[in-house]
């Protein structure tokens, strides 16, 4: 796949001054160069921290918008991208540098259409290392309907290891706001009746376990 394909990474943030920076840095670090950041404030009220530690960087893109939830958040972000490709990274978790690249190197070799899925290593509030997930285990080549369904029943999709074409996300009508928790398994269910999932191995996203998280 041609380096021409801008990336788009949609970075939906509340009240997270304490780690949306080192999400951004991680975001920058990234070897795919045709890239975009968007951090889309859903209405933080920390006095300004938020605001502030997104805006240090010059290379993001800063929306802010009254507090409408993670969906609400990830919509305005998707509504706002220049790519045609989007990558969603919270704002308390961190990208390996080769995240986006890994993803659209093996998504090159596959028809349009198609959205990845990888592994995820999980850290603590300090970094540290717990545990990993492998989603991708026992999965050889590219899933198609109905197995893609078996793959969101079972567990194996994490949001912020997915890359998916822009196009699929309109189509779709994107996530809903309605859903506080749930906004991604729902797009993922609808997503997964129509099209194919790569899965791609390898834990490129570490995913932050702290008591401030939602789930």
């Amino acid at each position: 796949m041609s380096k021409q394909h801008l990336v788009s990474i949609v970075i939906p943030v509340f009240n997270g001054a304490d780690y949306v920076a080192q999400s951004i840095r991680s975001a920058l670090s990234q070897t795919w160069e045709e890239l975009e950041i968007i951090v889309v404030d859903d209405g933080s009220m920390d006095g300004g921290s938020t605001e502030r530690a997104v805006r240090s960087f010059d290379q993001v893109r800063y929306v802010r918008q009254t507090n409408k939830g993670v969906g609400g958040a990830l919509n305005t972000g998707i509504a706002h991208m220049r790519g045609d490709w989007f990558c969603w990274l919270s704002h308390d978790d961190i990208y390996h540098p080769e995240r986006v690249a890994s993803h659209m190197d093996a998504l090159s070799r596959h028809p349009s259409g198609t959205l990845s899925f990888g592994d995820v290593d999980f850290i603590d509030a300090q970094c540290r290392p717990l545990h990993g997930a492998c989603m991708t285990g026992g999965m050889d080549d590219i899933l198609q309907p109905p197995e893609t369904i078996w793959t969101l029943l079972e567990g194996k999709l994490s949001g912020c290891t997915m890359t998916i074409p822009r196009h699929i996300l309109e189509e779709a009508g994107g996530f809903d706001p309605n859903l506080p928790t749930t906004q991604d398994y729902e797009l993922w269910f609808r997503l997964a009746q129509k099209h194919r999932f790569l899965p791609v191995p390898g834990a490129f996203v570490r995913q932050r376990l702290h008591p401030g998280q939602g789930s």
